[in-house]
């Protein structure tokens, strides 16, 4: 270990240069190659007339909604369609997109390097399925909703393709918008199937005392001029009470299915005024950097640097057949050392 401190002590730009310049040069690198941009839509939002639910009315509008759009992101109907909606379907086949970086592109070519190329861009294939499964990755990890107070909300994507990004964001809000409508159109003829379904389950149960009452009529003629026996009247009256209710309750039914269809014709009128685009999505103003690739790219740039200097110091020390200690002599030469000079400073004697 002696031999290369001393190496090193003597020779310290041997390993400074590559230890210091080369994680410089490569941080740099980082920093250029890592530059993103950030592209967004702002949208209004407020509570849907169509919720009703209480645990929802606890969070402003502007969080249920991100809350909303971040869920259905997940799930690869909602990707698929924000791909199609972009015109991206077949640059995503041909795996044109998402593109590679310069640097998976190139740690890509070695079977050594290749698995590091998944985490510095992907590398695309021939396969249709591989090239669809990283599109819905790249686009799942560069799409967000984000809040603002209570009422703005930002969708925005973060990449390096500037004009993709807009056609994403932009998508996926024309997406979301018919989903949301689509939703609300289902709910609101859920509803009123719902209460159709009451109306008639009313009307069916009045017809059927009707058909009763009727019939015991029929059965029981009353005579002219003359009362009902006391237990015919008595049967009479209770038909005639169970028909009343019945009615009270079909007519309840049809003011109900009533009210409903006033109900949902208003939200469906109003649900699109739920998710109003403020400001599409449009060209940035400035660029961010992707700090774990830079960061990433940084420490690899270190580590080889060190690796270099250290390498440097270890060759520099085999190579070197330099004389300097008695030790020196008998590696080199087999032979016992028999007197050394001293070392004279200069002006010593």
């Amino acid at each position: 270990m002696k031999p290369y401190v001393m190496t090193a002590l003597r020779n310290p730009l041997l390993w400074i240069v590559p230890a210091v310049l080369l994680p410089l040069l490569v941080a740099v690198g980082a920093v250029m190659t890592s530059r993103q941009v950030e592209v967004r839509a702002s949208v209004w939002t407020q509570r849907s007339s169509l919720i009703d639910t209480p645990g929802v009315w606890l969070k402003v509008p502007a969080q249920t909604e991100a809350d909303a759009f971040n869920e259905r992101l997940g799930t690869e109907s909602f990707q698929a369609s924000i791909l199609t909606a972009a015109g991206l379907d077949d640059r995503v086949q041909n795996g044109t997109w998402p593109g590679e970086s310069s640097l998976a592109s190139l740690l890509g070519k070695s079977a050594l390097t290749k698995p590091l190329a998944g985490f510095f861009g992907g590398v695309s294939s021939g396969n249709v399925d591989s090239n669809h499964r990283r599109a819905l990755d790249a686009l799942k990890s560069s799409l967000k909703a984000v809040p603002q107070g209570d009422s703005l909300l930002y969708i925005t994507y973060t990449g390096s393709d500037e004009a993709t990004g807009i056609a994403l964001v932009n998508g996926a809000v024309d997406v979301y918008q018919r989903e949301t409508l689509g939703l609300s159109s289902a709910d609101a003829q859920a509803v009123l199937d719902f209460y159709a379904k009451q109306v008639a389950e009313k009307q069916q149960v009045l017809e059927d005392q009707d058909a009763n009452l009727r019939a015991f009529e029929a059965e029981h003629p009353a005579a002219v001029g003359s009362p009902r026996p006391p237990s015919e009247a008595q049967q009479l009256g209770q038909l005639q009470s169970i028909y009343n209710i019945r009615l009270s309750e079909y007519e309840l039914a049809i003011n109900r299915q009533g009210d409903a269809q006033v109900r949902a014709q208003a939200a469906l009128t109003s649900s699109g005024a739920d998710f109003q685009v403020v400001d599409p999505a449009h060209a940035p103003q400035g660029t961010t950097i992707k700090l774990r690739s830079a960061a990433m790219l940084t420490f690899v740039g270190i580590v080889f640097g060190v690796g270099l200097g250290g390498l440097l110091i270890v060759l520099r020390t085999w190579f070197d057949e330099t004389v300097r200690r008695g030790e020196d002599v008998r590696r080199l030469l087999g032979l016992d050392l028999l007197a050394a000079l001293p070392n004279l400073e200069k002006g010593g004697k």
